[in-house]
């Protein structure tokens, strides 16, 4: 049978997958690379080893007769360019997007470009280094002659694929995700970059389904142009799913993202930590963040020391209808468990700090773990509110909290009017990956069934549409 193979290559975790046609699991290999350091003393990726890992690994299993390997692809993250110079030789390591932005370069820029106007035409939040763009300007400021030798910049899952092919492209995935390099608005390249002499260093746009023929070994694979990883994880719901929907991809991060939304963000929004990306196909996905699973987890560790409960115990509790019922019809300020992670970032970016619960005003774990449910869910809504239309139909939930029942009924308590779904998808990232080479390797239809979902009702005498803050006391 003919397989595909995928490098899912994220921060922490890279791994080797090879899909068969049913896009079952067949191989699946994972390792980690120890950081090194880049010439500031800054912790980067260990760019030298994987270079070697991504050719020699494809080549071994192109030269085993285990596999019929036809073809490629890569899904990696985003906000990391590869700097290349006039004979195709990396001319540094790839700097780790956390490395700090000078506070200098940074006013500079937006004293330039608009600190309020560029946002909303980029739809880019302003993240430091995180804004992909702004790597460009910092090694333009600060690292003249390095600049000086940059004939192109190749985003990270696009540099993979390069390994490979030796041919230097675009997409529109990696393009789209907060880079502030792309003007939302009028479908290009934003002006700075051609004023900043950036524009020139940036390769050809490729649609993301173009492929390179290339022999690896015994092989003559089909090599894809790579995808940023967020938007690789919607492809198998946007080729399988007719429907409109909205995706919760839930972890330290929950990120909501709707790839049928292409009204345009407000300054409003950007405060509220919404950005957009771009879809597999050039659309715009109109996306809110906020840090649900680094809250959630905050609390759970608070909840198990003052109920005196093993690590774990939260994963015994089931949905109760009965605590969750009258935890809404006798709300309580001195209840109510307000964000202590999340300044600054979210629907709620304020600083709640100050604002700390009193955890012997519940009977038991369970009665407080229910209310910490029902707050975190609250405000899981009002960051998918900004998003969500009323066309949307289902709300799809991956991630960490698939495996959580009391977010998952309590989420759709939130939404009674909608389908709400959790799916056991297991590497999305890659699927998407594999998935957008479809018609290059694959005759066999998307299965529906792939998606592995649960569906999630609350029931009908739980009234979740009145509970909100202001409702009980609160200033939020």
């Amino acid at each position: 049978m003919k397989t595909i193979a995928v490098f899912d290559i994220g921060k922490t975790n890279k791994k080797f997958i090879i899909f068969d046609q049913n896009y079952e699991i067949i191989f699946e290999k994972g390792l980690k690379f120890d950081e090194k350091d880049d010439e500031d003393g800054f912790h980067s990726e260990d760019i030298h080893r994987l270079e070697r890992w991504i050719p020699e690994t494809l080549e071994k299993f192109c030269n085993s007769n285990t596999y019929d390997i036809t073809a490629v692809n890569f899904s990696g993250y985003g906000a990391s360019l590869v700097h290349l110079d006039e004979n195709g030789k990396r001319l540094t390591t790839m700097y780790n997007y956390l490395k700090p932005l000078p506070e200098d370069v940074s006013n500079d820029f937006y004293q330039k470009y608009g600190e309020k106007e560029l946002p909303i035409e980029t739809e880019s939040p302003v993240l430091g280094m995180l804004n992909a763009g702004l790597q460009l300007y910092w090694i333009k400021k600060k690292k003249a002659e390095i600049f000086s030798k940059i004939k192109a910049s190749l985003h990270f899952p696009e540099f993979c694929s390069f390994l490979l092919t030796k041919k230097k492209f675009s997409q529109m995935t990696s393009l789209g995700s907060h880079t502030s390099l792309w003007d939302f608005k009028k479908n290009q390249y934003h002006s700075w970059t051609e004023k900043e002499d950036i524009q020139r260093l940036l390769p050809n746009l490729m649609p993301t389904d173009h492929s390179e023929d290339v022999v690896i070994g015994k092989k003559k694979l089909k090599v894809g142009v790579g995808l940023h990883d967020s938007s690789a994880a919607l492809i198998p719901y946007l080729k399988i799913l007719k429907s409109k929907f909205v995706l919760i991809s839930s972890g330290t991060w929950n990120i909501s993202m709707n790839p049928f939304n292409q009204s345009p963000l407000t300054l409003e929004e950007l405060k509220k930590d919404c950005l957009s990306y771009i879809s597999y196909e050039g659309k715009k996905v109109k996306s809110s963040r906020v840090f649900l699973g680094n809250e959630y987890e905050y609390w759970r560790q608070k909840l198990e020391q003052h109920f005196n409960k093993s690590t774990g115990y939260h994963k015994r509790i089931k949905f109760d209808p009965v605590i969750m019922n009258n935890l809404l019809i006798k709300p309580s300020e001195k209840r109510i468990f307000l964000p202590q992670t999340m300044k600054g970032t979210g629907p709620l970016p304020g600083n709640f700090s100050r604002n700390q619960i009193d955890l012997n005003e519940f009977e038991n774990f369970n009665e407080a773990y229910h209310q910490l449910i029902l707050d975190l869910t609250y405000i899981q809504k009002l960051s998918l509110d900004l998003i969500i239309e009323k066309e949307t139909r289902d709300i799809i939930v991956s991630g960490g909290f698939t495996s959580n029942e009391v977010f998952l009924n309590t989420l759709a308590g939130f939404y009674p009017d909608y389908n709400v779904y959790s799916t056991k998808l297991s590497r999305a990232s890659s699927l998407g990956a594999a998935m957008v080479l479809h018609d290059k390797w694959n005759r066999k239809p998307l299965s529906k069934d792939l998606l592995a979902f649960k569906d999630f009702k609350a029931p009908g005498f739980l009234d979740f549409g009145e509970y909100q803050y202001s409702k009980v006391g609160t200033n939020v």
